[in-house]
């Protein structure tokens, strides 16, 4: 039974990440941005990303496949547990 538990609360955690990268867009790394405090310079470099190319991204112009917007949810799932131990 425990192992059942185990498997669907990791099913629900994997149908809200689904669910938050399909709705992912320029507005959602703004928002990361501003909340964690971290700059569009420190995310070219963590990410080793041009400044054109994120520039072209988080105006919309260019538009993020899965593993671009898998990419950005991960960082800043890394950054946000990063801030929380270091709390």
């Amino acid at each position: 039974m425990n192992k059942f538990k185990e498997t669907v609360a990791r099913l629900k955690k994997e149908s809200q990440q689904r669910k938050v990268l399909k709705d992912l867009d320029y507005n959602w790394i703004e928002t990361q941005l501003n909340e964690l405090g971290i700059s569009r310079n420190d995310l070219t470099q963590d990410l080793m990303l041009d400044k054109s190319s994120l520039s072209l991204l988080l105006s919309g112009k260019r538009k993020m496949n899965k593993s671009v917007k898998a990419a950005f949810f991960y960082y800043f799932a890394y950054k946000k547990l990063q801030k929380e131990k270091n709390s």
